[in-house]
Order: C-alpha cells, then structure tokens, then sequence
C-alpha cells in the first residue's frame, strides 16, 4: 500500500502486510485464524472483517482513523494542535499555522494530532498559503456524513 510509505518507510518492515484483506475496495486488518475462516467461504456474502483501514474511491486510497492511529508512532509526519484548534478541525475547519504547537516533517500529508497526542485526522498544508492546514479528513467526518 503506498498511502503507508508517504508516511514511513520502516513501517512497512514490522507491519504484517498478509493480515490485510480486502473486500470490495475496502481494506481490513484481520486476524490470521479468521482471515483461514474467511477464505473458506463465499467470499460475495463477506461484507467486512476486521479492523477497518480503509478503502479505493476512484483510484485513490481514503484512509481510516484505525489506520492513522496504527501509523501514529511510526511516522514523524505530523502536527499538534492546541485545544481550541483541535476542535475546530474536528468540526471540518482548516487551521492556521499559529495554532500549531509541534510540528514534525511537513512537507506531505500529515497526522494531526490533538494536544493529548490523539490523532484526529489527516491534513495537507495549503500549496499557496503554507502557513494553512486544510483539513483532509477529520474525525468528525463520520457524523457529518450522517446527518446529511
């Protein structure tokens, strides 16, 4: 998976990459045992299994916050938001560079992280303005698409 190696090489060495599976064109972590179960049966009538990691949508990797939280101590791509700051980009919004506390490499897509050092989402600095953090995905994402 190249959304793994934007982010960090050395990863992909201690992840066992035969315990993803996909279905449709999502991507599932699974247990070894149940990944034998699986593989069994019909796999039309399999929906999903696992622990979610993400998924294709036109030709493009969209990943899930499963999936930021395993990269999170592998990678130094990342930011650390303020309190105020975190629950905006939760809420959709982008963030200024001033509300950064910590930043680590930040030339590509980074992990943003709250002040706790939970990750809430994913965010690109702004090609333009380098001191904008767009909000590429957030946790807050899910809600949002429900209410609608």
């Amino acid at each position: 998976m190249d959304f793994f190696k934007q982010f960090v090489n050395q990863f992909t060495d201690d992840f066992d990459f035969d315990s993803v599976m996909k279905i449709n064109k999502k991507y599932y972590l699974v247990n070894p045992q149940i990944r034998l179960l699986l593989e069994k049966l019909d796999m039309e009538e399999v929906r999903s299994a696992g622990l979610f990691l993400g998924e294709e949508k036109s030709k493009k990797f969209n990943s899930s916050i499963n999936l930021l939280n395993l990269l999170k101590d592998k990678t130094d791509r990342f930011v650390k938001l303020n309190d105020k700051s975190a629950w905006l980009f939760i809420c959709g919004r982008d963030v200024f560079d001033e509300n950064i506390i910590e930043k680590g490499n930040v030339n590509s897509s980074v992990l943003v992280l709250n002040d706790k050092e939970e990750v809430i989402g994913l965010g690109k600095f702004d090609k333009k303005d380098k001191k904008l953090l767009k909000n590429f995905y957030d946790l807050g994402h899910l809600l949002r698409r429900e209410k609608k």
